[in-house]
């Protein structure tokens, strides 16, 4: 049976109108803001718009929905899920930006290794590495572990995780990995853990 009701507002576009109603507001009323202080208002707004909505408030009402209803709704809750997605993926390059970049080249640029910061807690450098086959190296790779005595950490693929510890064991012997064959790109991080 096809029944046609009327177009329902999406409730994610009506979210969006709300942050963007609220950040203009606090931008009226407290002046110009930071983009960072921006994202943070949009946050809270989404985690106060999102509060109580759990299958146990919910739920019973969505069941008695007709067809198109519920389909509409999941429909706005899948688009608002991909939404998020898309904006955890902004805010996580912005991130990674900082705590690779950004905050170890300034503690570097004034010899500081580790600082305790109010409001955040303690913030230390950490070495790390990445470690990767090189495209089209993986027989190589492969050969070249096996034949150095590693062969044990191969499965029908080389495991990141496992590579990474076996490049971070070379490096701390002088033995690096051929070059030709692995990518190994150290790097250091700023790390966070809460004071």
């Amino acid at each position: 049976m096809s029944e046609s009701i009327p177009d329902q507002p999406d409730a994610n576009a009506h979210l969006a109108t709300a942050i963007r109603r609220a950040v203009a507001e606090h931008a009226e009323m407290y002046g110009p803001s930071t983009k960072m202080e921006r994202v943070e208002a949009a946050i809270e707004m989404i985690e106060d718009a999102l509060y109580g909505f759990t299958i146990d408030k919910v739920g019973d009402p969505m069941k008695l929905l007709k067809i198109q209803e519920a389909a509409k709704v999941q429909h706005g809750l899948k688009t608002s899920i991909d939404a998020l997605a898309a904006n955890k993926t902004i805010l996580q390059k912005v991130y990674d930006f900082a705590r690779y970049s950004v905050l170890p080249t300034i503690m570097e640029d004034n010899d500081i290794t580790n600082i305790k910061v109010a409001g955040v807690g303690s913030v230390s450098l950490t070495a790390d590495l990445r470690a990767s086959v090189k495209p089209g190296l993986k027989v190589a790779a492969m050969e070249y572990l096996d034949d150095t005595g590693h062969g044990d950490i191969i499965t029908k693929t080389i495991p990141a995780g496992t590579l990474k510890a076996l490049a971070k064991d070379c490096m701390q012997k002088g033995d690096d990995l051929p070059e030709d064959i692995f990518r190994v790109d150290p790097f250091t991080r700023a790390q966070i853990k809460k004071g």
